[in-house]
């Protein structure tokens, strides 16, 4: 019979990888020699038997070839079990468990794959963007570039996977585009004119935008963070505001009517009177 167990692996102080063979030294007091020791996985039960040495002292030494599943080992902590064999039946079992710092985590061989699960409106008038990450495993570890940054480092998740280049999360990138929020109406009885205008694309500020009226040969920035675009003292007539963000393809163009004539009234019938007495005019 075997009274205790105890096992102690040949390299400490450094992770525990897929596909690394590992040795592990195991005394069995009282144990008869003979006896053959072979690890379990603790996952799911299967025992491996492993080639094994006998030092004739009570000393074994067997090696385990770590497999997908046991990626995560921890310190203090190693999903193995002994199995102390006679012939076919068991008769002794335990489970290791390394000294401390002797495991730690290490690369899993797995690649995290991040994705994207909110991201803010295509068109938005905002100076600020929320984006929501999830990650195929736990505890990833998120770094990121915006626009043409080239900061962008590898996603690792807890065990140590990275990702490459083609997981990168992808972003649709738009050309800088010009919007209008607000504008005056298409025909309009005033001599003013206020416009709300919205840059999109990477890196553009709508103050940025360059804006003019009618036939002016130059155009001016609009100068204002929030892009509002004001016009007074309009005449009569047609009247196009062209706006456009710089590198923007396709300037925004935008026409309107300002008609500042009163409508003409004239009598084209003579008055009539109705029964209850009042005055009609055709």
């Amino acid at each position: 019979a075997v009274s205790s167990m105890s096992a102690v692996p040949v390299s400490l102080g450094r992770c525990i990888a897929i596909g690394e063979t590992l040795t592990v030294t195991v005394t069995a007091a009282g144990s008869e020699t003979g006896l053959l020791l072979s690890p379990a996985s603790r996952f799911n039960d299967e025992v491996i038997i492993s080639p094994w040495v006998d030092a004739a002292d009570g000393t074994y030494s067997f090696t385990h070839v770590v497999f997908e599943g046991e990626q995560n080992w921890r310190e203090n902590e190693v999903p193995l079990s002994l199995v102390v064999r006679d012939g076919a039946m068991a008769v002794e079992s335990a489970v290791l468990t390394w000294p401390a710092g002797a495991a730690a985590a290490c690369g899993d061989g797995i690649r995290p794959t991040a994705l994207f699960d909110s991201t803010p409106p295509t068109f938005t008038r905002e100076s600020a963007a929320e984006f929501g990450l999830t990650c195929s495993e736990v505890g990833c570890r998120y770094e990121y570039a915006v626009d043409n940054e080239t900061t962008w480092q590898q996603i690792v998740d807890v065990g140590g996977g990275a990702d490459d280049d083609e997981s990168q999360p992808a972003v649709s990138t738009l050309p800088p585009a010009t919007v209008l929020a607000a504008s005056p109406r298409r025909f309009s009885n005033t001599t003013t004119a206020t416009f709300h205008v919205v840059a999109l694309g990477s890196g553009v500020a709508v103050r940025d935008v360059e804006c003019r009226l009618d036939t002016a040969v130059q155009s001016s920035p609009i100068g204002d963070d929030n892009g509002v675009l004001a016009y007074e003292d309009l005449t009569q007539g047609e009247h196009t505001v062209q706006c456009n963000a710089p590198g923007d393809p396709s300037p925004l163009v935008y026409t309107w009517f300002v008609d500042l004539q009163p409508p003409e009234v004239s009598i084209v019938d003579g008055p009539t009177r109705t029964p209850d007495g009042a005055v009609v005019v055709a």
